[in-house]
């Protein structure tokens, strides 16, 4: 038996795809599921790993990953993780504050939430993917997360690559390709203890 792939319209704007494997990979995951906001990087791997996936390529809001979450949470009976990337990163950060079904996020390739978001309210587990010579995600701003989030006691982790290219864990260039093959590892290992 193959995936299943679903497309529908969620709230009348928001053009989502929900995957589901076939069952026999389903079940490594014991039903845990992922919703990937503002693009389809990793999507195929995290299917044939064994998630139930919604890709929402176009999500920025807090909003509209909640009815993601919802859609996702039909076929996925496990804990619910997020991936937010580019515009949609800071949404699935602050998300992580205010969503009780949400057990993992993952940052990638985006800037950080305003600092209206209270951080310190943190419920899911965090990682943050950034280049440490980038732009994105300064030591500054890194080191303001830290610190805002610390009272929150969630685990946080900020995991620095070499490079300068924010968007090496979506689109590696050149010799990238390997510590974009580092961060999936380190995304994939991160979302299997959180979820599994």
């Amino acid at each position: 038996m193959s995936d299943v792939r679903e497309q529908i319209v969620l709230g009348g704007k928001l053009a989502v795809t929900r995957i589901t494997p076939a069952m026999d990979v389903a079940e490594q995951c014991n039903g845990a599921g992922v919703v990937v906001a503002g693009g389809t990087a990793f999507v195929e791997a995290l299917v044939a790993f064994g998630y139930v996936v919604v890709v929402a390529p176009t999500l920025t809001t807090v909003d509209e990953l909640a009815e993601a979450l919802l859609y996702l949470r039909e076929m996925a009976r496990g804990k619910l993780g997020a991936i937010g990337i580019d515009r949609a990163a800071p949404a699935v950060v602050e998300a992580a504050t205010v969503l009780p079904q949400l057990d993992a996020v993952v940052h990638v390739a985006g800037v950080l939430p305003p600092a209206t978001a209270k951080l310190a309210r943190i419920r899911a587990q965090l990682a943050i993917v950034r280049a440490a010579r980038g732009k994105l995600v300064s030591d500054v701003a890194r080191a303001d997360l830290l610190r805002f989030a610390k009272p929150s006691r969630a685990l946080v982790q900020v995991w620095s690559h070499p490079t300068s290219n924010d968007r090496f864990a979506i689109e590696p260039a050149g010799a990238e390709v390997d510590e974009a093959t580092i961060a999936w590892d380190r995304i994939r290992d991160f979302l299997s203890g959180a979820l599994l």
